[in-house]
């Protein structure tokens, strides 16, 4: 109960799409810490135009005006970034296809983490 007398049901706040597998938690912490550390490989224009691309959504031409450069500029590094992104976390999809996960499947997992990896399974 709180303080003015009204119940207080924690399991209505928790959000949705919690779960309370300590698997999923763990795996979703896990693929968490590996993303970071691919996105610490891009090098900090590339990491830049994959955020604004893939966190916020832009299109190519708003992100060449935000950081002042042409479309096809912002394209090259996309490329790239994506590339490296991909490598970084080769291992992780590999393993969700050889427990015959189909891709979409972990896509949908890894878009609760920003999206990140909805591009690189297409």
């Amino acid at each position: 109960m709180t303080a003015g007398g009204e119940e207080y049901d924690l399991l209505n706040r928790v959000p949705a799409g919690y779960s309370s597998e300590p698997d999923a938690a763990l795996a979703r912490q896990e693929l968490g810490l590996r993303i970071q550390r691919a996105l610490q490989t891009l090098t900090p224009r590339e990491r830049v135009i994959f955020e604004l691309k893939h966190y916020h959504g832009l299109k190519l031409r708003t992100i060449g005006a935000i950081v002042s450069t042409s479309e096809q500029a912002v394209k090259t590094s996309l490329f790239r970034a994506t590339r490296k992104m991909r490598a970084g976390l080769a291992d992780m999809r590999a393993a969700a296809l050889a427990r015959h996960e189909p891709v979409a499947a972990t896509s949908a997992r890894v878009q609760g983490e920003g999206q990140i990896l909805a591009t690189t399974h297409s």
